[in-house]
């Protein structure tokens, strides 16, 4: 699955934070890893739907930022981190977007004569 790919490198803290960390829709990652056999159909056609008709539904559109602590004991707003919380789809989309817009840069970028 592609999104799992994200998890590998991970310090094992990190990776446990992530087995109980949910997007606003109260599902982890390892929710649609255990139930893909189930919600695999339902959730490619969520992805399809949007380049279809470019329109994203507000349930996956929705994201959540929390502040994340850095220290055992934080006492101070800097000692904390923010992440975002969202979907698991709008995650997927997101990478879809920014791989299709990585692969026309580097063709564009490439295709550039510098010579005088």
């Amino acid at each position: 699955m592609i999104w799992f790919g994200l998890l590998r490198g991970m310090k094992l803290n990190k990776l446990s934070l992530i087995k109980v960390m949910t997007g606003p829709d109260g599902y982890t990652g390892f929710f649609f890893k255990a139930a893909w056999n189930i919600v695999a159909d339902d959730f490619v056609d969520a992805v399809k739907f949007f380049f279809i008709s470019s329109k994203l539904l507000g349930a996956f559109n929705a994201t959540t930022v929390t502040l994340i602590p850095n220290c055992a004991n934080p006492s101070h707003i800097k000692e904390y981190r923010p992440i975002s919380c969202c979907s698991l789809v709008y995650k997927c989309i997101s990478k879809i977007l920014v791989r299709r817009k990585e692969h026309g840069f580097s063709r564009s970028i490439c295709s550039v004569d510098f010579s005088l």
